[in-house]
């Protein structure tokens, strides 16, 4: 006996299996990543981490990693600039995500029992007069109020993230923690 298998049925249903895993790798591929893992501890961010990853730095990463690594690094001192009540909400946000998440990389580092760092954050009259302290690494904030770029700078002992509008002042900080974290892998 001859067994007759129409093929038109077996082709619709190869194209419909082949759409549908088409449509789920696109999905997979595409979905936003907020989440990055430090030393398998996971750091959960509110946004994007593919377009934090496009914020630019200067001079590079590494020169702003080894300011947060510096071993003779003793403090990190936020330092934000009053405005507006929009902005000044803004800092709340972006202060403790620093703060947060800095704790949890230092405490979890291969070298936690030397990084015992103390995070502060104050307000700041003018971004002009910021001194260099020994021990002291000053992250400062430029929220959109107060810049027209959005963009990292590392110099000295000075950090300042740059946001042109509050999505960018957020992907600037979530780079500078990645940064902070080192290369990563996820």
């Amino acid at each position: 006996m001859k067994l007759k298998i129409p093929i038109k049925p077996i082709l619709i249903l190869l194209l419909i299996a082949l759409v549908i895993w088409g449509a789920w790798k696109l999905y997979w591929m595409t979905r936003p990543v907020t989440v990055a893992y430090y030393k398998g501890f996971p750091l959960s961010f509110r946004a994007d981490l593919r377009k934090a990853e496009k914020v630019q730095v200067q001079p590079d990463e590494q020169v702003i990693r080894d300011m947060f690594w510096d071993y003779r690094l003793e403090n990190i001192t936020i330092l934000f600039k009053p405005g507006s009540t929009k902005t000044n909400g803004l800092y709340q946000l972006e202060v403790f995500e620093l703060t947060y998440k800095l704790t949890i990389i230092y405490k979890n580092s291969p070298f936690a029992t030397f990084n015992t760092k103390t995070i502060t954050a104050q307000p700041i009259d003018s971004y002009d007069n910021i001194t260099r302290e020994e021990g002291i690494l000053k992250v400062i904030l430029v929220p959109p109020e107060y810049s027209d770029e959005t963009i990292v700078k590392g110099a000295g002992n000075k950090v300042f993230i740059y946001g042109k509008t509050d999505i960018n002042f957020d992907l600037a900080v979530i780079k500078t923690i990645l940064v902070a974290m080192g290369p990563r892998v996820q």
